[in-house]
């Protein structure tokens, strides 16, 4: 219902949250009685860092209104990374800020799904004058590669806010992915912050994606890291480059019940450790 109604100064765009709401809880009903199969998703907030982060808030502290809807909407990593002073501190929570406005939404009657739509990091090809973060097409897709992983940690789909490339090679992976429960550490001699996320596949493999969070490079050598998954064996380990599309086999070594797989180089952009027919 409404795209980015939080946008003040964007007329027909903008709607007091109050009407919002209102508009909400008359047009729910008349939807449910016109199609009683029909998903009904609000929000649609513009940049989560900016007065989209407000506004979605009063809409989740409604307790009047989460009950009534299915779907929850927001825009979010509008150019968001450690490259731009101003984003440091959104790029750096942004998990933490997720999880806050899901709490608030489920703690006020919400059991639905989250969305997060409009996913954009602009190139120079692309720019927009409201909006002056843009990165070559390289960096954009790996900044991508991060925003949609780190958004099924959470249980969460992503949007396109423009095209990359990288996404049939994402849908093509990752379909039927859901957040894991793998038990395990990455070491790296440098001391990069590196992330890690687990998945599960309907096939019953494990996922587990690596990345290094600093500013990312068009052409990254990227840091040596030890990974450690405690409590399982695979009888097959490889990594899935997803920049690239491509896979290779993994030396890995077992140890008591754990798994151990060193030298593996990991890049500024996730890579994808697949574990074949784990057993714990």
């Amino acid at each position: 219902i409404w795209n980015e109604p939080d946008i003040m100064e964007f007329c027909p765009k903008s709607i007091r949250v109050e009407d919002y709401v209102n508009l909400v809880q008359q047009t729910v009903p008349v939807i449910r009685q016109t199609d009683p199969e029909a998903k009904v998703v609000i929000g649609g907030v513009s940049n989560t860092r900016f007065g989209g982060y407000g506004y979605l808030m009063r809409l989740l502290q409604n307790g009047e209104l989460m009950p009534l809807v299915d779907g929850i909407s927001f825009h979010p990593n509008y150019g968001a990374s450690p490259e731009y002073e101003d984003y440091v501190d959104y790029y750096d929570n942004y998990a933490e800020m997720i999880r806050e406005f899901m709490d608030t939404a489920e703690s006020h009657g919400f059991q639905g799904e989250y969305r997060a739509d409009e996913i954009t990091y602009r190139t120079s090809e692309n720019a927009m004058g409201d909006q002056p973060w843009t990165y070559s097409v390289i960096a954009s897709n790996k900044y991508f590669l991060r925003a949609v992983l780190t958004h099924l940690s959470l249980g969460i789909p992503s949007g396109l806010g423009m095209p990359y490339a990288v996404t049939p090679i994402l849908c093509t992976v990752l379909d039927g992915a859901q957040s894991g429960t793998l038990n395990y550490r990455v070491e790296n001699t440098t001391g990069a912050d590196v992330q890690a996320l687990s998945f599960t596949l309907p096939d019953g493999s494990a996922l587990l994606a690596v990345w290094s969070e600093d500013s990312v490079k068009d052409f990254d050598q990227g840091v040596v890291g030890t990974i450690l998954i405690q409590g399982i064996q695979a009888g097959r380990v490889t990594a899935i480059d997803l920049l690239h599309g491509v896979e290779q086999e993994l030396v890995s070594e077992v140890q008591p019940g754990n798994l151990i797989i060193e030298g593996l180089i990991i890049k500024d952009y996730p890579l994808l450790i697949k574990l074949w027919d784990p057993e714990s």
